[in-house]
Parts: structure tokens; C-alpha cells; sequence
């Protein structure tokens, strides 16, 4: 648990380091959705955009905005702007050497990230066993908890079974590993999201999942952990797949009533 003793920190040295929190803007807003739907690989490169009037029609904003978020794709290289029209860029795969690491996620497969989550995460759990504190195994029992009371709750739901993954990342005491996790955890949730089928049945196996995978860790079963995680990552794979499934066969028996 947190160490609630008479630790105190300079308040003046501990926030000049943190800025004036803004809200976002409306250009960032159109940037961040058009990026999105960009590298969402939906689109094919080379295709032209809408004209920007059918942009500003559609998301009901003013040219000037629309001109603005489209000269932000092109400075990223995500877009190229002609006398003829605006077009995704033809080489989009190249242009994830240039990309924040969060950006290259959304190019990426569902399947690719969960075959990398198992090719890590076993071993997370494996190193967890061995390195975790105390305060690491209270913190991990406070996250299950947590997935307990936001079982009817999938938004809640998923973001504290991310937090596990996270905090148990942060039980090996490695910092790259947690640097990692905490690089993917993002694309996870929102996959999962997406997917939008964990219904109570799958909520509760995957809080006893969970359990066993912190019992492990707290007998220090090195050997237990990393095939529980992976067995827990697979069961998460098909989850995900069904889910992904059932989306494109909406989205297939939508276009076909458009």
C-alpha cells in the first residue's frame, strides 16, 4: 500500500514542472480524427480526400480549420497537397521510421500485437514472481478489486485490467519493460473497446485469470506465472478475434443497407 507517513514535497519546485493544462482546440480535434482514419490502413494511399468543403460540411467546422489540420497531416508526411486535390501519401509504411511510437500501434495488426504481448508478457509475469514487493502485490490485489467493483462497467472495466498489466510490469522493477507496457497499453484498451463483447461471463473469468496470476507471484512460482499470463493472453486473442469479427460483419450488413 502507499506510505501515507509525513513525507512532504515542495509544492513551488514540484509544479514548475508541470504546464497549464489546455483544452483541445477544434483543429486538433479534426487533425487527431483524420489521423486517425489515415492510419487506420481503412483507406488505401494514393486515394484523394474530400474536398474541403465536403470536410467542413461534414464535421460542421469553418474552412480555416479544416485547411489548418490538413497542413499539420502534411508537415507529418500523411498527406500530399496538389493543385488537384489532397492525397494520402503512396508510402505510408515508410513513414513509420518518422511517427511517434504510439502512431506506428494504429498501423499495426491486432495479431501482431498479441503475439508480441505473448512473447513479453510471459515473461513479465515470470520476473514479476521474482522481483515483486510487497507494495507491488498490494497495488496488483488493488487493481483486481478495482475490475471486481467496474464489472458492469466496460469502459472501467478495461482500464483496470490494463492497470494490471502496467503495475505488474512495474513488479519486475525493470524500466524498460514498464516503458514498454505502458507504450501498448493505450492500443490494448482500445482495441478491446472496439471489440466491445466482454460480457459478464468473460468479465468474471478474466478477474479469477488475474487472481491466479497474482496467487503465483506471491508463492514466487516463476515457472506458474509465465504460463498462466500466457494462457490468459491467449484466451484475450480470442476474445479479441470474435470481437473483431463481429465488427467487420456490421459493418458488412451496414454498407449493404446504405
Amino acid at each position: 500500500m502507499i506510505d501515507m507517513s509525513d513525507k512532504k514535497v515542495d509544492s513551488k519546485a514540484f509544479l514548475k514542472n508541470l504546464k497549464e493544462v489546455k483544452r483541445i482546440n477544434i483543429v486538433d480535434e479534426v487533425c487527431a480524427q483524420l489521423k486517425d482514419l489515415i492510419l487506420s490502413g481503412k483507406i488505401p494511399p494514393g486515394t484523394m480526400l474530400p474536398s474541403e468543403n465536403e470536410l467542413c460540411e461534414h464535421l460542421e467546422v469553418g474552412r480555416s480549420t479544416v485547411r489548418e489540420a490538413l497542413r499539420v497531416l502534411a508537415t507529418l508526411g500523411l498527406i500530399v497537397r496538389t493543385k488537384r486535390g489532397t492525397f494520402l501519401n503512396d508510402d505510408l509504411k515508410n513513414l513509420r521510421e518518422t511517427l511517434p511510437f504510439p502512431e506506428v500501434l494504429n498501423q499495426l495488426r491486432m495479431k501482431d500485437i498479441i503475439e508480441f504481448r505473448t512473447i513479453l508478457e510471459g515473461e513479465v509475469a515470470a520476473l514479476a514472481a521474482t522481483n515483486a514487493t510487497d507494495e507491488d502485490i498490494d497495488n496488483l490485489a488493488s487493481v483486481i478489486e478495482g475490475m471486481k467493483k467496474a464489472q458492469n462497467d466496460l469502459n472501467e472495466f478495461i482500464k483496470y485490467d490494463s492497470m494490471f498489466h502496467f503495475e505488474l510490469a512495474k513488479s519486475t522493477q525493470n524500466e524498460m519493460i514498464e516503458y514498454v507496457l505502458e507504450m501498448i497499453r493505450d492500443s490494448l484498451e482500445k482495441l478491446m473497446l472496439e471489440a466491445n463483447i466482454i460480457d459478464a461471463e468473460k468479465r468474471n473469468r478474466s478477474i479469477v485469470e488475474h487472481e491466479r496470476i497474482l496467487n503465483a507471484i506471491v508463492r514466487e512460482d516463476a515457472t506458474l506465472a509465465r504460463k498462466l499470463m500466457n494462457a490468459h493472453l491467449k484466451d484475450v486473442a480470442r476474445v479479441l478475434k470474435k470481437g473483431s469479427e463481429i465488427c467487420n460483419c456490421e459493418d458488412a450488413e451496414q454498407t449493404a443497407y446504405d
